[in-house]
């Protein structure tokens, strides 16, 4: 049985397979392909070889994804709103996870998830599309489940890799998720396995406000435009390079960090009374790493998830091995 999670995030597309060792994570950005870049090779240097690739549609036009995107496409689309899951850069992500991932004529099951503040209005256009995906490629999957997203990093934490629950968990125990992405944040309130909507919904913070936030302290002490992976690498600890000079930020970021981590926190105890009822609150996400210190003043249960980048997508995966046994 081949087990499929797959998350496609605003900031990144991220994708775990039960017959492989390592996830597919690329960033969630599309163009259009066309002439190949010309590229140095000096002194038989190795470049580090990019997230992403090209993808060839059922219609033979050519698109870029990920990192060559960013790098070579003209125009690069990450579009954000919530008709995002109807546009064709949506479709172009999931076409190059299932071409990599899934070979022809293959009966998977695949999970993924939606933002919660989506969650009820769209799941029936996602089901939809990953089907359509799928018979394009000539696949028909076993079952195709959405759930609302951080649902991924609970099946991560009372589930092991084979998608059998793990006895040190308790899976009716009261949990709160945090699932901190690149532009927002979802919450998710579980109780007895039960999903609380009431308990539920997403802010729009993230990664991506810390980077905006040392963006600004460039521009305005340097005139200095960082793109977003140099952004990213400054907010990860790097200096910020001005005409060959290197100027550390890193106290601007511990403070952007701490900004962003307290409005997450007081959302979360307005979501759920104050947190006291919780036995555990669940930090998940790629902004989890990164933020969850400046949280625990807030939260004393909290717990940060292992690998949480992809935490949502190994969830994902193991819930759809934990269906398999249904269907078999």
């Amino acid at each position: 049985m081949h087990a499929l999670g797959v998350d496609v995030g605003y900031g990144h597309t991220k994708a775990v397979s039960s017959l492989r060792d390592r996830p597919l994570t690329f960033p969630s950005v599309v163009g259009r392909a066309e002439a190949e870049a010309y590229r140095l090779d000096l002194n038989g240097h190795d470049h580090t070889p990019l997230r992403g690739g090209v993808l060839t549609g059922t219609n033979d036009d050519a698109y870029l994804y990920g990192e060559p995107a960013i790098r070579y496409a003209r125009v690069a689309h990450q579009p954000r709103d919530r008709d995002w899951i109807r546009s064709q850069p949506y479709r172009v992500l999931w076409d190059a996870v299932v071409t990599e991932l899934l070979l022809p004529s293959t009966h998977p099951i695949i999970v993924t998830g939606l933002p919660v503040r989506y969650y009820s209005s769209d799941r029936a256009v996602l089901e939809e599309l990953v089907q359509q995906v799928l018979h394009g490629r000539n696949m028909r999957p076993r079952l195709v489940i959405v759930v609302p997203q951080p649902f991924g990093s609970f099946f991560d934490h009372i589930l092991d890799r084979h998608g059998r629950l793990a006895p040190e968990r308790n899976p009716d125990a009261y949990r709160g998720i945090i699932d901190i992405g690149y532009f927002t944040t979802d919450f998710v309130e579980v109780h007895d396995c039960e999903y609380i909507e009431k308990g539920s919904g997403s802010l729009e913070v993230g990664v991506s406000t810390v980077c905006d936030a040392i963006r600004r302290l460039a521009d305005e002490r340097w005139g200095r435009t960082l793109d977003t992976s140099e952004c990213e690498a400054v907010v990860g600890g790097a200096p910020v390079r001005v005409k060959g000079q290197h100027h550390d930020v890193r106290d601007a970021t511990q403070t952007a960090c701490a900004d962003v981590a307290m409005a997450i926190a007081h959302y979360a105890r307005q979501l759920w009374s104050g947190g006291a009822a919780l036995d555990e609150v669940l930090v998940t996400g790629g902004g989890g790493p990164l933020l969850v210190e400046f949280m625990r003043s807030a939260f004393s249960q909290l717990t940060l998830l292992p690998d949480a980048f992809v935490a949502n997508a190994r969830g994902y995966m193991q819930y759809a091995l934990y269906r398999a046994r249904e269907v078999a």
